[in-house]
């Protein structure tokens, strides 16, 4: 009944009201009445229970399902053996022997084109570390060791003045462990 409605009980009399935010209700024993307490929203349309039970239990499922579409990855994701993948175990490796060869002033840390080795410029402490390659000037390289960085998003283009580059900078290689390869480059290639 969505008015009032009473009700005899062994304990007392139930009395209660709907004031359109829920659903208070109030026991009177012996002439005392005990404070009002909420026993749920009441729904229009006649629903009935809570909203908030159904829209969390919709979310649940919508949630699972979302999940099930993965369950080959499971696994994978709940393993106990915490474990860093190789590349990540790579890449930290490389950045620490970036960081022990900058702390020489004279090292120039060169990428190539669009393949400069963005994921190694990210762990590194400063941003732009990196030059590129294809706009180094001999003049500005006199006196400077130029290291050379490269993952294996290098040359995909297949371009030939990358290929130059890296024929002659590999020759004296510093840190190699798949996929990152740092070595150090004689002078600029003609």
């Amino acid at each position: 009944m969505i008015g009032s409605y009473r009700q005899l009980g062994c304990l007392g009399v139930v009395a209660g009201e709907d004031r359109g935010n829920g659903f208070l209700r109030r026991r009177m024993h012996g002439g005392r009445v005990t404070e009002p307490r909420r026993t749920g929203i009441r729904t229009p349309g006649g629903l009935g229970g809570t909203v908030v039970p159904r829209v969390g239990a919709t979310a649940a499922v919508l949630l699972i399902a979302a999940g099930l579409s993965h369950w080959r990855s499971f696994p994978e994701i709940l393993r106990w053996d915490f474990r860093a993948e190789p590349r990540l175990s790579a890449l930290t490796a490389a950045r620490n022997e970036l960081q022990e060869l900058m702390r020489d002033p004279r090292v120039v840390l060169v990428g190539c084109g669009a393949w400069v080795p963005r994921d190694l410029e990210y762990l590194l402490p400063a941003s732009g570390n990196f030059k590129d390659c294809l706009l180094l000037r001999p003049e500005e390289m006199k006196g400077k060791r130029i290291i050379f960085v490269r993952n294996e998003f290098y040359n995909l283009e297949r371009s030939e003045e990358l290929d130059a580059f890296l024929q002659s900078c590999d020759r004296q290689t510093l840190f190699r462990r798949k996929p990152f390869v740092i070595s150090e480059c004689p002078a600029l290639p003609k």
